[in-house]
C-alpha cells in the first residue's frame, strides 16, 4: 500500500466502531512531511467546515501534528460522533482555527471511480 492510500484510510477507514467519527478529510503527507488534505468529501465535517484541499494540518486540539506516526494521528483525529474537534491549519499563509464535530465514517469509493 502506498504511503498516500494508508494516509487517505487513516481518517475515513479507520473508525470501525459505529459510535467512532472522524473530522472527514483525506490526508497525505506531502514531500516536506507535512500533513495536508487531499480530499474533503461532500456531507463530511471538514467539508461542512470550509476546508479545503491543500489546506496544512498543524494542531488537532492544541496537540502539534507534524510529527505524529499514524496510530497517534488516528487517535488525536478520531472521536466520538458529534464530539467536537478544533483544528488549526495553514491556507497558503494564513493561519485557520476551525471547531467542527466530527461525522460517522464512512467507505469512499477508490479514487478513480469519483
Amino acid at each position: 500500500m502506498t504511503t498516500r492510500a494508508a494516509c487517505a484510510l487513516l481518517v475515513l477507514a479507520s473508525c470501525a466502531v459505529p459510535s467512532r467519527g472522524t473530522v472527514g478529510a483525506v490526508f497525505a503527507r506531502d514531500a516536506e512531511g507535512q500533513l495536508v488534505i487531499h480530499e474533503t468529501p461532500d456531507g463530511l465535517a471538514a467539508h461542512d467546515a470550509g476546508l479545503r484541499p491543500g489546506d496544512r494540518l498543524i494542531l488537532v486540539d492544541g496537540i502539534d501534528v507534524r510529527a505524529l506516526d499514524e496510530q497517534e494521528l488516528r487517535k488525536v483525529l478520531g472521536g466520538d460522533v458529534g464530539q467536537p474537534v478544533k483544528l488549526t491549519l495553514l491556507r497558503g499563509e494564513e493561519v485557520v482555527r476551525v471547531t467542527l464535530k466530527r461525522s460517522a465514517a464512512r467507505r469512499l469509493a477508490p479514487a478513480a471511480a469519483r
